[in-house]
């Protein structure tokens, strides 16, 4: 089994979140580093990802120090033939440029997978070119590549153009993401599972950060929490910049915030950003977060990148949170059946219909004064609205299972899976026999394709 490496640490959305109770001997996971992403760059320090690999006892290949290379019949005389076709059209001369270059990193791949004898591949990133040429060497080799859902994708959103999630198996945390993905990729997965959340994330390390954010609160009679989640943001002033939520509109997003709540004297306020780096940047809103801190009123995720909001959401009396996409990490938090607001800063409504129609003036908002209102009217109990940031009327949002057990669904599937291989079955067979048990363990309704 092969794994695309970035992150081992449980603590946060690990590459290994599956091998726990999963019956798979180390011995059988390669962990690969690629040279696209270097160690370290967005989860752990490289000494600690080293210590950690060692701890799971699974072998480690940095991919850019792999040189193996030999003769493969097909890929030679492909390469020749398309080497020597007689055009002179310059258009068709760079398409021939490509397509070697193609050829030679489909055969890259090919003898990487053959020589380590790889049957499963388990790809951590969500698009790229190289993925479908990694797709292009396992097929070839009659091995499997099995992926999993990392950002709820927004309707309308063209992942066909990219290469998104090439991949044999995959599984997503309820039907509402299945149906998405099939909607919205060019690619035509075959086999398609509902695991539920993948990552249990409550650790003994996350569950003592929980219990202390609890305690803080506690020792200043903050008795309503409410948990704020964001996206990225960007000036949008150079074409060299993502064009996302501007600076200056989240920044008052926070700041709004600050003012109204920091008024109530039992409401708590957790603070889960996407990146911390991208917090700072905000117009004074780090150090007016810290300053609240103090006064024991707001609490600040340190570590934020790979933690899971849903994690945070278990302590917090609703959620409310703004991006520039369909609200991934507020989906996440929603889907363990947790009240869940969306302002909507970047107006949706013509691209998530289906949500506006049943969501507007519920769980979705564009006026966040109009928000903060009607949070603090349910707080007091003066909210009429039975439905305000209520999802459970959703089915296919919420996660089906409600056990955190994701993670283990996803490792036990793979075990089978492997088991297949190891008797010698073809990939078709042995996807087969764990579909089959899957099923059975879980419900033919879980399986979408």
């Amino acid at each position: 089994m092969f794994i695309n490496g970035i992150s081992v640490s449980l603590d946060k959305r690990s590459d290994l979140f599956w091998l726990n109770n999963s019956n798979i001997n180390p011995e059988n996971i390669i962990l690969y580093f690629d040279y696209h992403q270097p160690i370290g760059k967005h989860y752990q320090k490289k000494e600690d990802i080293l210590r950690a690999i060692q701890k799971h006892n699974v072998k480690a290949i940095h991919l850019w120090e792999w040189n193996y290379n030999s003769k493969v019949d097909s890929f030679e005389k492909l390469y020749e033939e398309l080497k020597n076709l007689s055009i002179n059209k310059r258009e068709e001369k760079e398409l021939r440029k490509i397509s070697l270059t193609l050829i030679k990193r489909i055969k890259f791949w090919y003898l990487f997978f053959k020589r380590l004898n790889i049957k499963i591949h388990l790809e951590s990133f969500e698009q790229g070119t190289e993925n479908i040429v990694k797709q292009i060497a396992l097929r070839k080799l009659d091995c499997c590549s099995v992926g999993k859902l990392r950002s709820h994708i927004g309707a309308k959103k063209r992942y066909d153009l990219i290469g998104f999630y090439p991949n044999d198996i995959f599984f997503v945390p309820n039907k509402d993401a299945g149906k998405r993905i099939t909607s919205h990729s060019f690619f035509k997965i075959r086999h398609l599972l509902i695991s539920g959340f993948a990552y249990n994330l409550f650790t003994e390390n996350n569950k003592k950060e929980l219990d202390k954010i609890k305690n803080i609160f506690k020792e200043n009679n903050k008795k309503f929490v409410i948990l704020l989640i964001d996206g990225s943001h960007s000036t949008n002033k150079t074409f060299s910049e993502n064009q996302l939520i501007t600076t200056d509109s989240l920044s008052n997003f926070y700041h709004t915030l600050f003012d109204e709540l920091s008024k109530v004297d039992d409401v708590g306020i957790i603070i889960k950003t996407k990146k911390l780096d991208s917090f700072k940047k905000l117009n004074g809103v780090y150090d007016r977060a810290k300053g609240l801190e103090k006064k024991g009123i707001c609490y600040l995720v340190r570590d934020p990148h790979g933690r899971g909001p849903n994690l945070y959401a278990t302590i917090a009396d609703i959620v409310i949170g703004t991006g520039t996409f369909y609200p991934s990490a507020l989906i996440d938090s929603v889907s363990k059946k947790k009240l869940g607001l969306y302002f909507d800063i970047a107006n949706l409504q013509s691209v998530e219909k289906e949500w506006y129609q049943w969501g507007n003036q519920k769980v979705i908002f564009s006026d966040i004064k109009e928000l903060i209102k009607k949070v603090l009217n349910h707080k007091n109990n003066k909210m009429k609205d039975k439905y305000f940031g209520d999802w459970s009327g959703q089915k296919d949002i919420l996660d089906p299972y409600q056990d955190n057990l994701g993670s283990e669904r996803i490792g036990k599937y793979l075990s089978i899976l492997l088991n297949g291989f190891k008797n010698k079955l073809s990939s078709f067979e042995s996807i087969s026999i764990a579909n089959s048990e899957f099923s059975k363990s879980w419900g033919q309704d879980k399986i979408l394709k």
